[in-house]
């Protein structure tokens, strides 16, 4: 069973796998199988009966016992037809005796092997059983060592967000959710006097936080590609309207962005979470790169206090 690796650091395992769909089908051959035995042992039944009958019919003497109550009305079909010989061939079929036991040998050595295969579809169901307990554990195993990398990974941000992120670095810790004061400046200065500047930039910073926070603002929509769905941040939303509009482009897209990262690490509490980051490659950094990251930390601090 093959585990694989990825990049959140998690170990994936599906818990779907369909044994319950196995054992049922399973138990339905085994039922098929009951079904088969015992239908056969009834065919058996029946023509051994048939047998036995016709052994009645002959008699001991091979005058057919039947040939007795054979009414009167039915005499002169019977000298019709050739008196005594005809009745046996009418009431009684002909000796196949040889052909039944034949026939019962082939039934009992169809029912030997319909048995055989049902003690193999019966150990198969133990080795199901004991794949299924294997599979569990592990299961079990997969969200203790995922508990134990979220673990590791939270202590290792929790080290790093005090830190002060260098430019040159990688790896550290980014605050998803957060939005870029720059181009809100930026776009202040274009706006107001410079006096006022700085005033108006906080001011319509503390509306933004204020509004990313909202909940009941989720200005998203639901695109479809066949079977495929994504939600997307929605163009026509009346308040994103309003920022592109009256702040332009930059600090259109930087709320754009706070809102998306918002969405995809905190929708529920929508404020900023901290997050190992890979700066280098834009993207969520692995607790092997964040280890790596710390090595180097404490060799370079090592070597400048020495």
């Amino acid at each position: 069973m093959r585990l694989e690796q990825h990049s959140t650091d998690k170990i994936k395992l599906n818990p779907l796998f369909p044994f319950s769909k196995l054992k049922s089908v399973q138990r339905f051959f085994i039922h098929v199988l009951n079904f088969n035995i015992l239908n056969h042992a009834f065919i058996l039944e029946h023509v051994n009966h048939c047998y036995h009958l016709h052994n009645l019919e002959r008699g001991p003497q091979g005058d057919g016992v039947l040939a007795g109550v054979v009414s009167a009305g039915d005499a002169g079909v019977v000298a019709a037809n050739g008196g005594g010989a005809a009745v046996d061939s009418v009431l009684r079929p002909n000796n196949h005796g040889e052909d039944v036991e034949e026939m019962k040998k082939k039934m009992e050595s169809l029912e030997e092997k319909l048995k055989e295969t049902e003690e193999k579809l019966k150990e198969k169901d133990e080795d199901f059983e004991s794949l299924q307990d294997s599979y569990q554990a592990l299961l079990v195993k997969e969200r203790n060592n995922n508990d134990q990398l979220e673990d590791a990974r939270k202590k290792l941000i929790n080290v790093l967000k005090d830190r002060r992120t260098n430019m040159r670095a990688y790896t550290g810790v980014k605050l998803m959710g957060d939005f870029n004061l720059k181009p809100i400046f930026a776009a202040a200065k274009k706006k107001y006097p410079p006096a006022e500047v700085e005033l108006k930039a906080m001011e319509f910073s503390s509306v933004l936080e204020e509004k990313l926070r909202d909940p009941n603002w989720y200005p998203f929509k639901v695109i479809t590609f066949g079977e495929d769905s994504k939600r997307v941040i929605n163009d026509e939303d009346e308040s994103l309207v309003i920022i592109k509009s009256e702040w332009g482009d930059e600090v259109y897209n930087s709320v754009v962005k706070a809102l998306t990262e918002l969405n995809e690490y905190n929708s529920s509490g929508r404020y900023p979470v901290p997050e190992l980051w890979n700066f280098k490659e834009g993207k969520k950094a692995t607790l092997g790169e964040g280890v790596d990251f710390m090595e180097r930390l404490c060799k370079t601090n090592k070597r400048k206090r020495n």
